[in-house]
């Protein structure tokens, strides 16, 4: 994987909550995330409940260590207040979300 020769190392959650997302942050170096979104926070679902990350959550997060977030979730960047532009404006070096809804079609089988 080039993420090695570029330093870095790789880790994937699943079916954890936001709380833990959120106390990772501040050492990730790329973030990426998938899932259900809205403009004020993503949705985190453990297989029996739901949490949410909130722009709130990060105000006082460093992101500076950040290289790349990845907000992949329905009008994560939608306005002008939102929770992509909250990712850079806690330092993460560039942030990418969506302003409008992702409809991913359904596979024939």
């Amino acid at each position: 994987m080039f993420y090695k020769s570029a330093g870095y190392t790789s880790f994937s959650y699943h079916d954890y909550n936001a709380n833990y997302a959120l106390s990772h942050l501040s050492s990730d170096n790329i973030f990426f995330f998938n899932g259900h979104a809205g403009w004020d926070g993503l949705d985190f679902y453990n297989g029996s409940s739901f949490s949410y990350l909130t722009m709130t959550g990060i105000a006082n997060k460093d992101l500076s260590r950040m290289t790349l977030a990845v907000l992949g979730g329905c009008e994560s960047a939608q306005g002008t207040s939102n929770i992509t532009r909250a990712f850079s404006q806690r330092g993460a070096k560039c942030a990418i979300g969506w302003t409008t809804t992702i409809r991913v079609p359904q596979t024939i089988m």
